[in-house]
């Protein structure tokens, strides 16, 4: 090959033992403690994306460079980023780490570069060791919020770290790559095309893999399609989520009756329920609407507690009609980025995806009602990052365990579509700029 194999030894007992081994494109001169960081530093990525653990140091060298095929990968129209260097993402959110990421802690030089950091060990959980805590600030930022480990060998390390902000999903097209919500650069639309970065994209994705689809892809937990039928409807949820000229209430309720209608095995058209009116609420679907927004805006009132707790047990329940969404613009991309990703509850079952995204204007409704307009950026990170899944599963456990007649007499769909009559806002409003 091109490379040049660099080893360097160390003598012990009368003999010379090999220490380390690396790959590199070509000869290079590197100190003993950086050559050994460089080789354990590959160890932790490829077990999170193998599962299993590697035979030496040529071995994972070689596997780090040449293991994987390059697929093709598929991008949302405008979807960028560049990192802006906040250390946000270093901060706040629980981060796990694999085992083998130890053996390269106790490599790197502390004693030279962070002397409080020299014996750094970290807390195991399971089959992983605890980076931080959810709350806790990564302990390897320097002052100037950049990461020491990044700085001396010039490349993240942990799996977690390399794949930050993308997320990687298989399609039997290529590979979606999504983007998460919680890092303001994504967020602002920051940085160049990921058209052009698809050379760094892939190096990303061979170390960390991806999600993988199911042998099954759902229109509903009951109702599987094939990925065709599956592709075009996520496809037309997704133009009608980011149209600009209606509120988003009546894009959601656009959304159900075009779920509702490919049930029925009618075509995907958004366009023939335009001029729909929803049909006004019974007295028993507004209480189920009101049964499942108080479970769920309970459970996602952990966000602000200070002012959403009080707002959701104000006298006259969810009163929003007529309740302009401030943030409709980063509230549709939000919504297609989700879609896109198929990282929702349920992976690849799109009345799920439609469900969670129900939820979630509900509560951006009520935080903006609880903060009299837009919401701060720092809590439009966090809702970016909530965790959908626990959200939508305890939703709809409580809610069943609350009235059990519910689980038979609405199926998943039908909670989307009452959800959203329940929300569905009675005038349009021009979307602000952000």
């Amino acid at each position: 090959t091109d490379e040049a194999e660099g080893v360097a030894g160390a003598e012990g007992a009368g003999a010379v033992r090999l220490a380390w081994s690396v790959l590199a494109e070509r000869p290079e001169a590197l100190e003993f403690e950086r050559g050994q960081a460089l080789g354990l530093a590959e160890f932790p990525a490829l077990r999170g994306q193998s599962g299993r653990p590697n035979r030496d140091w040529l071995d994972v060298a070689y596997r780090r460079r040449h293991r994987v095929s390059r697929p093709p990968l598929i991008f949302l129209e405008g979807a960028r980023f560049a990192c802006q260097g906040s250390g946000d993402c270093c901060r706040n959110v629980a981060l796990h780490v694999e085992p083998e990421a130890q053996a390269f802690l106790d490599a790197m030089p502390w004693e030279r570069l962070a002397p409080e950091l020299a014996g750094t060990r970290l807390e195991p959980a399971d089959d992983q060791l605890i980076l931080r805590q959810a709350g806790e600030t990564c302990r390897f930022l320097d002052r100037n919020d950049r990461c020491r480990i990044h700085a001396y060998l010039g490349t993240p390390v942990f799996s977690a770290c390399v794949a930050y902000p993308y997320r990687f999903t298989e399609t039997p097209d290529g590979v979606a790559v999504g983007l998460s919500f919680y890092c303001g650069s994504v967020r602002e639309g920051c940085g160049a095309p990921l058209e052009s970065q698809t050379a760094d994209i892939h190096d990303r994705l061979s170390l960390v893999g991806m999600i993988h689809m199911p042998e099954v892809l759902r229109l509903t937990p009951a109702r599987s399609v094939d990925w065709p039928v599956f592709r075009e409807l996520e496809a037309r949820m997704r133009e009608v989520l980011v149209r600009a000229d209606r509120p988003m209430a009546d894009k959601l309720w656009i959304v159900s009756r075009l779920l509702e209608a490919r049930l029925a095995g009618e075509g995907a058209d958004p366009d023939r329920f335009e001029d729909e009116e929803p049909p006004p609420l019974d007295e028993r679907e507004a209480a189920v609407g009101d049964s499942l927004l108080a479970v769920g805006l309970g459970l996602i009132a952990q966000l602000d507690p200070a002012r959403l707790a009080p707002a959701l047990v104000a006298p006259g329940g969810f009163g929003w009609s007529g309740t302009p969404l401030q943030d409709e613009r980063f509230v549709a991309k939000w919504f297609e980025a989700l879609h896109f990703s198929k990282d929702y509850a349920y992976r690849f079952d799109l009345v799920t995806a439609h469900t969670v995204t129900v939820l979630l204007y509900a509560a951006m409704l009520a935080l903006e009602q609880a903060h009299g307009g837009r919401i701060p950026d720092a809590l439009r990170a966090r809702l970016g990052h909530f965790t959908t899944h626990l959200v939508l599963t305890r939703l709809l456990e409580l809610t069943f365990e609350r009235t059990p007649a519910l689980r038979q007499t609405f199926a998943h769909l039908e909670t989307a579509k009452v959800l959203t009559r329940r929300l569905r806002l009675a005038a349009t409003t021009e979307p602000r700029r952000c």
